[in-house]
C-alpha cells in the first residue's frame, strides 16, 4: 500500500536529519547510523542538494569507502566548481548594478555559504538580491540589459517584503560590507540574515533540508554581541515564527542554541516537525506532478484523504499569509483554516485582478 511505503520513507527522512545533525561543524561529530538506515537515507538524499554536506559528515567514518558515499564526494567536487562560478557571478553582478548607481544587498546564497567550513558544502542555484523598492524596476532592467538570465538573479523575496516589516532603510542601515576576493559585497546584518532565512524556510515548509542547516550554522556562528532582541523583534507573530524555526533546527538536526535565544523559544507545535519530514519525502520521492497524485489515488482510493494531506504543501505558507502564529492545534483543524483562507472571496478577487497582497509601506 502507498501509505506503508510512505511511512517507511518518513523513517528515512528522520535518518537524513540524523546524518545532517552537526554536519556543518569542524570537526564533525561521529555518525551514529546503521548501514541499512544509511542506504535508505542516501536514496532520499539523492533528490536534495544536501549530498555534499552529508559527505563532509561521513568522509572520515567507516562508511567513507562505500560506493554510495563516494558518489556524495562527486557531488561535493561538482559543488566546489559551481561555488567558484557563483562567486564570479556575484562579483560581476554587483559591478553591473553599482555602475548604474544601484547598491544591492545580497541575501542567502553566498552569504550563508561563507559560514560553512567550505562554501561547497552549501550549494545554491541563483543570486538573491534586494534593492530599495524605488530602484527595483531599474535594477531588473539593468540586469536584463546586461544579459543576465532571469533564472540566475532573483529580486523578489516575500520573507522580507510580504511576511516581515519591509523596513528597507533599516535593512540598509544595519547591513555590512564583506570581502569577496577584493570586491566588497553588501550583505544583511547577522541578525537580519537569521531572521530572513527563518521566515523563508517556514514559507517553503523547509522543503530543502539545507535550509534548516543554514539556520543552525547561523545560530552557532552568532558572535557574543549578536543582538537577539533585534533578530526576534517585538512584532507578533514573527517573533514566534522565528522561535519555531530555530526550535525546529534544534529538534531535528541538533542545533546548539545559546541561552539568550533558547529562552525566547516557546512550546513547539507538535505537528511541525512531522510536516517538515513529510515534505522532504514528498519532494524527494513523490514529487509534485499531478499525474503521480492521480496514480496514487487510483492505487489507493480508500486512502484519498491521506494522499491529499501528504501532498498539501500550503500549511505553513497559508499560516504566514494569515499573519497567524503557528498554533499547537490538531493538524485537521489547521487544514480547515487553510482551506478557508484559500477560498476567501476577497483574496480570490484580488488574485484574479492581480492585486498585490497587503504589505508594509516602504
Amino acid at each position: 500500500m502507498v501509505d506503508v511505503r510512505f511511512a517507511e520513507k518518513r523513517s528515512a527522512a528522520k535518518d537524513v536529519a540524523n546524518l545532517l545533525a552537526g554536519a556543518w561543524r569542524s570537526p564533525t561529530p561521529p555518525a551514529s547510523v546503521t548501514a541499512t538506515a544509511l542506504d535508505e537515507a542516501l536514496a532520499l538524499l539523492a533528490r536534495t542538494n544536501a549530498a555534499a554536506l552529508v559527505w563532509w559528515r561521513l568522509r572520515e567514518s567507516s562508511f567513507a569507502s562505500l560506493p554510495a558515499v563516494e558518489a556524495l564526494r562527486d557531488a561535493y567536487r561538482f559543488a566546489s566548481l559551481e561555488a567558484q562560478v557563483h562567486e564570479m557571478r556575484v562579483k560581476s553582478l554587483f559591478g553591473t548594478l553599482r555602475a548604474a548607481s544601484i547598491e544591492p544587498i545580497l541575501i542567502k546564497g553566498w552569504d550563508g555559504a561563507r559560514l560553512y567550513p567550505r562554501s561547497a558544502l552549501r550549494p545554491y542555484e541563483d543570486i538573491d538580491l534586494v534593492v530599495r523598492p524605488r530602484e527595483l524596476e531599474r535594477a531588473k532592467s539593468t540586469v536584463r540589459a546586461a544579459g543576465w538570465p532571469e533564472s540566475i538573479v532573483d529580486f523578489d523575496h516575500a520573507e522580507i517584503s510580504v511576511f516581515d516589516s519591509g523596513d528597507w532603510e533599516g535593512l540598509y542601515a544595519r547591513s555590512r560590507i564583506v570581502d569577496l576576493e577584493g570586491v566588497g559585497i553588501r550583505v544583511l546584518s547577522a541578525e537580519d540574515h537569521l531572521r530572513a532565512i527563518c521566515i523563508h524556510g517556514l514559507k517553503h515548509c523547509f522543503s530543502s533540508p539545507l535550509w534548516l542547516c543554514d539556520i543552525a550554522v547561523s545560530v552557532e556562528a552568532a558572535a557574543a554581541d549578536f543582538d537577539w532582541d533585534r533578530c526576534f523583534g517585538t512584532s507578533r507573530p514573527q517573533d514566534q515564527w522565528i522561535g519555531c524555526a530555530i526550535g525546529l533546527a534544534r529538534d531535528l538536526i541538533a542545533c546548539e542554541i545559546p541561552p539568550e535565544a533558547a529562552k525566547r523559544i516557546g512550546p513547539m507545535p507538535r505537528w511541525l516537525a512531522p510536516v517538515v519530514l513529510d515534505t522532504w519525502v514528498r519532494r524527494a520521492s513523490l514529487g509534485l506532478d499531478k499525474r503521480m497524485a492521480v496514480r496514487e489515488l487510483l492505487d489507493n482510493p480508500a486512502g484519498a484523504f491521506s494522499v491529499v494531506a501528504r501532498r498539501w504543501t500550503k500549511q505553513l505558507d497559508v499560516t504566514l499569509k494569515r499573519r497567524a502564529p503557528l498554533a499547537d492545534d490538531p493538524l485537521w483543524l489547521q487544514r480547515i483554516r487553510e482551506f478557508g483562507y484559500l477560498f476567501d472571496a476577497e483574496r480570490i478577487v484580488n488574485a484574479l485582478l492581480r492585486k498585490e497582497p497587503a504589505r508594509s509601506t516602504p
